[in-house]
C-alpha cells in the first residue's frame, strides 16, 4: 500500500468532508425555520446521493485529476458562502451545489484511494474513508468558532484553505483516476444505478413524509386537537 497516496488523497477527503456539516450549524446561528431548514438538508441530501453514480460514470470518462480538483473547489466554495443569505431559496442552491461537488469527488477519490492500496485495497479504502469522517466531526465546531470570531459574512475565507490545497493538487501531484483503457457503457452505469435504486427510494420517502408532516401549521395541529380526534382516541 503506497501511504502517501492514501494519506494524501485522505486528507483531501479531510478537507472535503469539513465543509458538509456547516449548514447544519448555520441553521442555528441564522435562527432558520427548523422545518424549512430540515426540508432543504433532506431535498439536498437526496439529490446529492442520487447524482452520486453519475458523477461516478462521468469521472470514469473524464479521469485524470479534474473530478477530485472540481469536487473540492464547487463544495468548499458553496459550502462557504451560505453565511452570506438568510434566504431558503438561495440557500436550498448553495447546499445543492456542496452535494453535487461532494458526489463528484466521492467516486474519484475512492478511485484513487483503492488503486494506492495495490494488494490491500479494502486497507487503503478504509483509511480514506475514516480520514473523511474526522473531517465531518469537526466541520460543526469549526463553523461555529470561525463565525463566532469573525461574524457568519467571513464564511467564505473557509473555502481559501482547500481552493489553495486543490490547486497545488493540480499542479503538483501525479495523483490521477485510474480505470481500464475501456471507459464504462450504459450497461454497467445501469446495474450501478439499479444497486442504489433501494437507498434512493428509501431516501425519497422519507423526504416526501417528511415534507407532507412537517407542511401543517402548529394552528391545523391545534385544531384537530381541539375538535376532540386526539380525545376520542383515548376514551
Amino acid at each position: 500500500m503506497d501511504r502517501n497516496r492514501v494519506f494524501y488523497i485522505g486528507s483531501m477527503h479531510f478537507l472535503l468532508d469539513a465543509y458538509m456539516g456547516f449548514f447544519a450549524i448555520y441553521l442555528v446561528i441564522a435562527g432558520l425555520d427548523p422545518t424549512r431548514a430540515a426540508l432543504i438538508a433532506t431535498a439536498t441530501s437526496f439529490v446529492g446521493n442520487t447524482l452520486q453514480p453519475f458523477m461516478g460514470y462521468a469521472a470514469d470518462r473524464i479521469r485524470g485529476k479534474l473530478p477530485v480538483f472540481l469536487g473540492l473547489c464547487i463544495t468548499a466554495i458553496s459550502m462557504s458562502l451560505i453565511g452570506l443569505s438568510r434566504a431558503y431559496a438561495v440557500l436550498f442552491i448553495l447546499v445543492l451545489i456542496g452535494h453535487v461537488g461532494s458526489s463528484f469527488f466521492h467516486p474519484a477519490g475512492a478511485n484513487i484511494a483503492s488503486a494506492a492500496g495495490v494488494s490491500n485495497r479494502d486497507k487503503s479504502f478504509a483509511v480514506f474513508s475514516f480520514i473523511g469522517t474526522i473531517g465531518y466531526s469537526i466541520s460543526q465546531p469549526l463553523f461555529s468558532i470561525f463565525t463566532g470570531h469573525f461574524g457568519t459574512r467571513a464564511s467564505p475565507y473557509l473555502a481559501l484553505p482547500t481552493i489553495l490545497f486543490a490547486i497545488v493538487y493540480l499542479s503538483m501531484s501525479n495523483m490521477e483516476v485510474h480505470g481500464s483503457y475501456e471507459s464504462p457503457g450504459l450497461r454497467e452505469l445501469k446495474n450501478i444505478l439499479l444497486g442504489r435504486a433501494g437507498p434512493c427510494c428509501c431516501s425519497f420517502s422519507s423526504w416526501y413524509f417528511a415534507r407532507h408532516s412537517c407542511s401543517q401549521s402548529p394552528h391545523s395541529w391545534q385544531k384537530r386537537m381541539n375538535s376532540g380526534d386526539f380525545h376520542a382516541l383515548y376514551t
